[in-house]
């Protein structure tokens, strides 16, 4: 499974903008790895590993890309000084998530990162 691809279904409707949801992310995350345990299947997650340098330029990119949502994200703060009002397609997980960890360490699956 594409671990990076599921972050955001995963964290789901938890508070992404204030972050701080550590245990009820990875409480999702187990009940996940139920799910298909219960149907007899064994998960194993794939994460990419460090930027190559040919892929750098578009890294780049799309940081400066999530920068400028983050702008946007204290722009709605500001102007409307409530939650329900940032815009659900800024989404971008909280720093410091772990879930590579997570899936590893505490629901005891297999984690490949991949080097290239």
């Amino acid at each position: 499974m594409d671990g990076s691809s599921c972050i955001r279904y995963l964290y789901g409707d938890l508070n992404w903008v204030l972050g701080g949801q550590l245990k009820e992310y990875a409480d999702k995350i187990l009940n996940f790895i139920k799910a298909f345990e219960s149907l007899g299947a064994k998960l194993v997650f794939f994460f990419d590993g460090t930027t190559v340098g040919r892929k750098r330029p578009v890294w780049i990119e799309r940081r400066q890309r999530d920068l400028q949502n983050v702008y946007k994200i204290f722009d709605y703060l500001s102007e409307s000084k409530t939650l329900s009002y940032v815009d659900p397609d800024l989404f971008m997980p909280p720093p410091g998530l772990g879930t590579r960890s997570i899936i590893k360490d505490v629901c005891n699956c297999e984690v490949i990162v991949v080097l290239c």
